[in-house]
């Protein structure tokens, strides 16, 4: 699955021929903070009511989410008009 990392910016670099896209590529568990579980598999559903995903192995996962989309000025009036 994902065992790298690709920092993309640094791709305008490769583009140019600065840099080669080896140099974008860091070992996943090295970019990761400590603490943070990496699941080196496909979430298969998302089920926001639960706040969980299932991965492809079938695995529920539970999340943490926090949408705070009424803090962005103006965006339900957007959204909806």
């Amino acid at each position: 699955m994902l065992q790298f990392h690709y920092y993309q910016p640094m791709w305008t670099l490769v583009g140019a021929g600065i840099k080669t896209l080896d140099d974008s590529a860091a070992p996943m568990k090295s970019v990761l903070p400590s603490g943070v579980v990496h699941y080196e598999q496909r979430v298969q559903e998302f089920d926001p009511e639960k706040n969980a995903v299932v991965m492809a192995s079938g695995q529920k996962v539970p999340v943490m989410i926090d949408s705070k989309f009424f803090c962005i000025p103006y965006l339900m009036y957007y959204l909806f008009n």
